[in-house]
């Protein structure tokens, strides 16, 4: 049996992004190496080793994996200029372009296109997906049938990439109604036991700081019942996570997180972005 200590701190130690998510995706789908029984107990080890949340080890994982699936021969070369926010960018202007995607990628792999240029193209595709005027086919969605179509999208996306997201052997998912006298919208069943409950919030153009406080406080209530909490917004959508999370630092509340999933059907867990 590898000594778990040892191996887990050697992975812990990569400085290189890619090699460290390269090494803890090995980890992960591998536990028993390591004197453990599910890939969710391998991120805890790393977590305690880096300093760093669980769900903050994901980000170099998910670009790790989707660059050696994608591009083979930018990961196997690891270059030590490639940032991970670059190839960040790179995945979600894929997710939107998919032809602007495979114009820009050997500029990005060749260095020639800086941070802030990608986030221009991502925005500005962004934008024009998120536009207030979706329609299907040729006829414009209501905003209560927009909210409905995107709370599909996130039961749909958590019962095919819950498990993977959650790290979690499996999962079931049930109406969060059950929860009494405060109910989130869905609760997911970790193989573990666990709870972790689900608030849905669809597009909005905008939200002011009155409307972040109140949904803050609304968290904190479900949160009496279920410790874990993931609020999922509409890319594009008006919610300021960041700032959010600043006010969740500030109230020095636990246990909230803030993501953010397309307003279309999922195609990989990475769909679904957690916001630091």
């Amino acid at each position: 049996m590898v000594q778990q200590g040892n191996s887990l701190e050697s992975v812990a130690k990569r400085e290189n992004w890619i090699e460290f998510g390269g090494a803890l995706s090995d980890a992960m789908d591998n536990p028993s190496a390591y004197g453990l029984r599910t890939s969710n107990e391998v991120l805890k080890n790393i977590s305690d080793l880096t300093g760093r949340r669980p769900h903050s080890l994901k980000n170099p994982l998910y670009v790790s994996r989707w660059l050696k699936e994608k591009h083979p021969e930018v990961y196997e070369a690891k270059p030590a200029w490639l940032g991970m926010t670059l190839v960040m960018y790179l995945m979600k202007i894929e997710e939107l372009d998919a032809a602007e995607a495979k114009k820009i990628t050997p500029k990005v792999f060749e260095g020639q296109m800086k941070q802030i240029e990608l986030k221009a193209i991502f925005d500005d595709l962004r934008e024009r997906r998120s536009d207030p005027s979706i329609t299907t086919g040729s006829i414009e969605l209501s905003a209560p049938q927009r909210a409905q179509r995107f709370n599909d999208f996130v039961d749909d996306y958590l019962k095919r990439f819950g498990a993977e997201f959650f790290e979690s052997d499996s999962v079931s998912i049930q109406p969060g109604r059950f929860i009494d006298p405060i109910s989130p919208d869905l609760v997911v069943n970790l193989s573990s036991g666990e709870r972790v409950a689900v608030e849905v919030k669809s597009y909005r153009n905008r939200v002011d700081r009155h409307q972040f406080i109140t949904t803050l406080g609304y968290l904190a209530l479900i949160q009496k019942l279920v410790p874990e909490i993931l609020m999922i917004v509409p890319e594009g959508s008006a919610y300021d996570l960041r700032r959010m999370n600043d006010l969740r630092d500030k109230l020095s509340l636990k246990g909230i997180r803030f993501a953010t999933l397309p307003e279309k059907r999922a195609e990989r867990a990475t769909d679904l972005r957690v916001t630091e």
